[in-house]
């Protein structure tokens, strides 16, 4: 405040010294008096301190507007200083301060409010306005619209705050064009913290004791205390966020964007269910959907498995997504033998009986969605046995653990595509940067794979675009618990542990190699017009 006020009065003394003497003399001449208006309040919205410095006003027409002219330039003057020189000032949308992580963890730092842009045309309205005013009004009438105007000026910004929080999508000449809808990657809306949930979800993981009880008698069991031990062998740049906070969302849309993904796969449960760390959220998918279009995303869904999911339930969910959302800009459909349809990814497909699955996918099912308004493509996780037998769509490798499965060795890949090709089904390969899971699963050492500063990742890229799948699917932007991320990550140590990163590169770096592994991969099955087995 104090650094505002010596800029405005010695830029305001050094317009105005050359003027002084014919100022007073106009003023002797016109024998009226000068009127010195005060401590007008000011709300920090619009300047940096808390009253204005006292403003001279003669009543003599060409005083006054010498000295508006004065008052005029000064702000500008002022305003260029605290843009161009990054002056300290004590104003919340001017700067901001880098919170601890621990602030981090409850709210997010908040983003610059106004571009410079924005701001400096705001700011000169507002002074045009004043400067009319001061002009054109007698001293009690002027004070008074002096506090009407900036009272409406604070309402202003209060309204273009909540516009202007969220990053605008601008995109570089590189990005002009359509992302690459043939990425996918996995994303979970299940996090929570005390700003926005009351109470932190899921960043206080349990501690999943293994089957065997002689394994799970040596290693702890309880909770993680978030914000600092939190259910990661990672610690996100954003802190313990909640998914249901705009500027989150935001800026996961932004970053998705910007490494070339087309398709956000969201973790999907009914509206009354959840996991056992969560709590429901599929009121936040219409915020998802939202800001996935300002980006020229598309969303699909992945159906995650709950308590007493059946064959009759999952089509009663696919009703209500279509039903929901279906007709929503960013829905994400696909064009196969000449009809768009939703795709729709399962997991843990098996814990449905097959009988379930074929009353439900094949054409003569009694309870079949195939040749009805609910007709879509379902792609499961990798069985070959059963994936013809049951009327699947297509399949998902997901893990990005190589060797946990079958599914998950990329030198199976080759067969698998090959299979696929021969039975007109889709294929989702999946990649990861590494796997990592011991802060929820800490008996899993053996699932454990080094991102290798980004080798890991390299490979299994290479080998899924060898294969020439419909998709690759990425596991995943923000699974922090088993460390597949490819969301920022940061530093961190606590006195009981030092969280792993991604040293020596940088925080977005995984984002960055995404973009380049998109924008050099070739010989993706084309999306025109997928032929597809039903």
């Amino acid at each position: 405040m104090y650094t505002f006020t010596i800029l405005y009065l010695a830029v305001f003394l050094l317009n105005t010294s050359k003027q002084a003497n014919t100022l007073l003399h106009l003023s002797k001449v016109s024998k009226k008096r000068i009127i010195v208006i005060g401590n007008v309040s000011v709300d920090q919205s619009f300047v940096a301190h808390k009253s204005f410095t006292k403003l001279v006003i003669f009543r003599s027409e060409i005083a006054l507007l010498s000295v508006a002219i004065c008052e005029l330039s000064s702000f500008i003057a002022v305003w260029w200083l605290i843009f161009h020189f990054n002056a300290c000032f004590d104003c919340s949308f001017i700067k901001t301060e880098k919170a601890s992580i621990q602030q981090r963890a409850n709210q997010p730092a908040q983003p610059i409010l106004f571009s410079n842009l924005t701001l400096n045309i705001t700011v000169l309205i507002y002074i045009v306005i004043f400067t009319l005013f001061t002009m054109l009004m007698r001293f009690t009438t002027r004070r008074i619209c002096i506090i009407v105007i900036f009272w409406f000026a604070m309402q202003f910004n209060t309204i273009t705050f909540e516009k202007s929080i969220l990053p605008r999508p601008v995109f570089s000449r590189k990005s002009n064009s359509e992302p690459d809808y043939s990425v996918h990657i996995f994303y979970y809306m299940w996090y929570g913290n005390v700003a926005f949930d009351q109470f932190f979800l899921h960043w206080n993981h349990r501690i999943l004791p293994h089957y065997n009880p002689l394994i799970a008698s040596k290693y702890l069991v309880g909770r993680r205390e978030a914000p600092e031990d939190i259910g990661s062998n990672f610690y996100p740049k954003l802190g313990c966020y909640s998914s249901r906070d705009p500027k989150i969302l935001a800026q996961h849309m932004q970053w998705i964007r910007d490494a070339g993904i087309g398709v956000v796969v969201v973790g999907w449960y009914p509206p009354d269910a959840s996991d056992d760390e969560g709590r429901p959220w599929d009121d936040a998918i219409p915020s998802l959907l939202d800001e996935a279009n300002r980006w020229q995303l598309k969303v699909c869904f992945l159906i995650e498995p709950y308590k007493g999911r059946n064959g009759e339930t999952i089509r009663t969910d696919i009703e209500y997504i279509l039903q929901s959302y279906g007709r929503h800009d960013a829905f994400y459909k696909i064009p196969t033998n000449g009809i768009s349809k939703p795709v729709f990814y399962v997991y843990d497909s098996y814990l449905v009986s097959n009988s379930d699955w074929q009353a439900l996918l094949l054409t003569d099912g009694k309870n079949t969605i195939r040749n009805t308004d609910l007709d879509t493509l379902l792609v499961k996780r990798t069985d070959t046995d059963a994936i013809l037998t049951t009327g699947f769509d297509g399949f998902f490798t997901y893990f990005a653990s190589t060797d946990f499965t079958d599914g998950s060795k990329p030198s199976n890949w080759p067969d698998l595509v090959l299979f696929a090709t021969r039975n007109g089904l889709l294929t989702s390969l999946s990649v990861g940067p590494g796997y990592v899971d011991e802060r929820i699963r800490p008996w899993n050492g053996e699932n454990t794979r080094s991102r290798c500063n980004g080798s890991y990742y390299e490979k299994m890229w290479k080998a899924a675009v060898d294969c020439k799948p419909t998709f690759v699917s990425i596991t995943s932007f923000n699974e922090w618990h088993e460390g597949t991320q490819i969301e920022p990550a940061v530093p961190y140590k606590n006195e009981n542990y030092e969280y792993l990163n991604y040293l020596p590169m940088e925080e977005d770096f995984y984002l960055k190699l995404t973009k380049r592994f998109i924008d050099d991969k070739s010989g993706f099955q084309k999306e025109n017009d997928t032929k597809i087995s039903t």
